[in-house]
């Protein structure tokens, strides 16, 4: 319990103000202060006595006091000092009703915003609800400060990262093996692309050929002879035709035989039975002969086709063409480079060929003749095997290279330019990713980051669902409890929908009004003027009772009730004379509930409904007074403070009468006249207007009739009227001109105040 305000320097209009006489607090104390005296200073250092926040203490440091804020204020048995900024002790359990509550956890103007959602969350749950809340809290700004590191780290690597990647995407690549080698595919994959229609029109290389001639066939050939054709009808024919013809007569001769008809010499008709040259003749140019003849011819003539000149640069053009071409594809594909030394090949080619024909000629000139192949010819034929192995191998090359070049053309055709170098960007990604050390580095922060992260948001997820679940087991209770007291204030309006909202990833108060059974948004400054909402739907009367309302019905629920200490700053600001009635009715009730209950008002009356009404709780009245340009709190005697005009100018008479002079005789003087008109319209209500005087009071008795109940004063006129005619030259209207100068007989003034308390008195 608060026991005293000791002392408050430089807070407010408390300058210097040090307690005197007896200003210890009770149970329940009622402290009546005017507007502007100081009640908002009060309500602050108690404020900031029991949150330990010095801010509301400090930002109403006294404006022309150059001295630091401090007070004094005990608290049962200790004092609590706030000194350098702070207090040295804090007092938990004080709740304050004040404006800065209502702005704080209500509205502010005619808005209900986010932070009063959250800020009434955190009073709506209370001690427990807000541990949980602020461990929502406490992780909600750790993972804000996660994000802070996230945004930095991917800030380091978004430098490092090509094309539109993000980095969540890029430090999740995995590592692509021969990373090099797909990317120096894809590159050339994506230059050929770029190039479709020059890939589609260029051809593929070429296999190349060379003349298919067996070693073994020409040899047998070589060997070839008739054994149906005699030795010596060759050589008669031979020796005949070498006689006496030139290289021509054997062609000659064997065309001549065909022309013998019957057994006579075509040319000189002589008959031929028995000619051995012609004998020989036939022999030799017999079937089979003719034969071997043209075998041989044929042979040569297809090496001589096979070897010639133009087959030979043929296989020349084409080692060339492929070797441009093969180029040109390289540019695109990782193809091996056939080769063939032309000059190799010629001249194996030439020697070849020469061989062969030189033989075959020999042959051909003597067809029965076998003739056996040198070591020449033998080399001749192995070394072209081997280039004929070569050309194999090149072939092989070549049709690897094509089966590559087919590839491609086929993909150039079809394939997508952005899609491939979206590929080839991932790759490069890819390789940054794992192969730069500083990357991967970077990479693995991040990682390590977004995994504190998960884990910070799971511990959240947890914390949130142990205080939505203590919340759901909090707030309908206290929606029903808000609305049973709107309900007891007459107000035509009240709560729905209470439930818990994560704005920003912070609990706050969600709620409606529910008006004529309709729920109303709250809305905020961006909610359309047509729109209802809490704004353009309550008057200042309803905001400020469901704001008292939220206060109350919170305190009605903490377990801590009893040891509680509750403030009230002018809680009936904008009520009606009803709402006023059922605050006074709350806080009476409040205070037998509570550890003890303090009420500032500027409204006397109000203070004293409480006082009137309550007889059971010790009870202490203070006011705060002003003294020049300071405030100081003093004692107040609530009683005399709160009489009407009528018993103000009683008392006064009477302290006159029974102390003597008083040291202001013609305020005495003044009352006299007001105190006789009070107990008149008093005892005859309906006899009086209200602008008739105490002149007109006594012409109507003196006109009254012998029915009129103000006849029954006629016996008292003289009297009335004596009282009347010293008091009225004290007064503007009856003595404009002297009246502030009228001398004054104390005696005199004693005489006519016992008569005008007599007359009061009935006696």
């Amino acid at each position: 319990m608060i026991k005293k305000i000791l002392e408050i320097k430089s807070v407010g209009k408390f300058v210097g103000y040090s307690c005197k006489g007896d200003t210890e607090f009770r149970s329940i104390t009622l402290i009546f202060g005017e507007n502007g005296a100081g009640k908002t200073m009060l309500s602050a250092i108690l404020r900031s006595l029991g949150n330990a926040d010095p801010t509301c203490l400090l930002e109403r440091k006294t404006v022309s006091s150059s001295a630091p804020p401090e007070a004094v204020v005990r608290v049962d048995n200790a004092n609590h000092t706030f000194k350098n900024g702070n207090w040295d002790i804090s007092a938990p359990g004080i709740h304050v009703f004040d404006t800065t509550f209502v702005n704080e956890n209500v509205y502010s103007g005619v808005y209900v915003d986010v932070e009063h959602k959250r800020n009434l969350y955190k009073f709506i749950v209370g001690k427990t609800g807000v541990l949980l809340a602020t461990a929502v809290d406490e992780l909600d700004v750790k993972i804000r400060a996660k994000n802070t590191e996230i945004g930095e780290g991917e800030k380091l690597i978004k430098p490092y990262i090509l094309g539109s990647c993000s980095v969540q995407e890029f430090v999740n690549i995995p590592a692509v093996q021969e990373v090099d080698k797909n990317i120096k595919e894809k590159s050339a994959a994506l230059a050929a692309l770029k190039e479709a229609s020059v890939i589609a029109a260029r051809a593929t290389l070429g296999r190349l050929s060379i003349p298919s001639f067996r070693m073994k066939d020409f040899e047998s050939l070589l060997l070839k002879t008739l054994e149906d054709v005699a030795a010596n009808a060759e050589k008669l024919t031979r020796e005949h035709i070498s006689s006496c013809m030139d290289k021509q007569g054997e062609a000659w001769v064997g065309k001549g035989l065909t022309y013998i008809k019957g057994d006579r010499c075509p040319f000189c008709g002589q008959a031929l039975s028995g000619v051995e040259l012609i004998k020989a003749y036939r022999a030799f140019f017999s079937a089979g002969y003719a034969a071997l003849k043209a075998e041989i011819n044929e042979v040569r003539g297809k090496a001589n086709d096979q070897f010639s000149q133009q087959a030979i640069l043929g296989a020349q053009s084409a080692i060339a063409t492929n070797s441009l071409n093969a180029e040109f594809w390289r540019n695109y594909l990782d193809i091996q480079n056939p080769t063939m030394d032309f000059e190799e090949l010629r001249l194996v080619w030439e020697t070849l060929h020469g061989l062969i024909d030189e033989y075959l000629r020999r042959k051909e000139a003597s067809p029965l003749d076998a003739f056996q192949t040198g070591d020449d010819v033998r080399q001749a034929f192995q070394e072209y095997d081997g280039a004929a192995e070569k050309i194999a191998r090149y072939n092989q090359a070549v049709d690897a290279a094509n089966a590559l070049i087919g590839q491609i053309k086929q993909k150039t055709a079809g394939g997508s330019l952005a899609d491939a170098e979206a590929e080839l960007v991932a790759l490069q990604n890819a390789k940054k990713r794992h192969q730069d050390a500083v990357v991967r580095k970077l990479c693995e922060d991040y990682l390590r980051l977004h995994q504190e992260k998960q884990k910070l948001d799971g511990d959240k997820s947890k914390a949130k669902k142990k205080l939505d679940s203590y919340a759901e087991s909090v707030l309908p209770e206290y929606e029903k409890s808000i609305n049973k007291h709107l309900g007891n204030f007459g107000a035509g309006f009240k709560l729905c929908n209470a439930g818990t909202k994560y704005t920003g990833g912070k609990p706050s108060a969600d709620y409606q009004l529910s008006i004529n059974d309709t729920p109303v948004s709250l809305g905020d400054t961006k909610s359309a003027p047509t729109n209802p909402c809490f704004r353009n739907t309550l008057s200042a009367g309803d905001k400020s009772t469901l704001a008292f309302a939220l206060f109350i019905a919170r305190l009605e629920r903490d377990a801590g009730l009893p040891d509680a200490i509750i403030v009230f700053d002018d809680p009936v600001s904008s009520l009606d004379a009803n709402r006023r009635q059922c605050t006074q009715h709350e806080i009476s009730e409040l205070a037998k509930k509570a550890n003890q209950v303090i009420v500032l008002s500027h409204d006397p009356h109000f203070l004293l409904s409480i006082w009137g009404e309550e007889k059971q709780l010790p009870l202490k009245t203070l006011q705060i007074a002003r003294k020049g340009q300071e405030s100081s709190l003093e004692e107040w005697d609530i009683e005399i403070a709160t009489r009407d005009a009528y018993l103000c100018d009683y008392f006064c008479l009477d302290e006159y009468l029974a102390k003597g002079t008083s040291t202001d005789l013609r305020a005495v003087a003044r009352c006299i006249r007001p105190l006789l008109e009070g107990n008149l319209r008093l005892r005859f209500p309906k006899s009086f207007k209200r602008d008739e005087w105490l002149g007109d009071f006594i012409k109507k008795i003196r006109d009254a009739g012998s029915k009129d109940t103000l006849g029954l004063l006629k016996p008292k006129l003289p009297e009335l009227e004596a009282i009347n005619d010293y008091s009225k030259k004290y007064y503007h209207d009856q003595n404009p001109n002297g009246w502030a100068t009228e001398p004054i007989n104390d005696a005199a003034l004693q005489a006519y105040s016992k008569r005008a308390m007599a007359f009061a008195c009935g006696v």
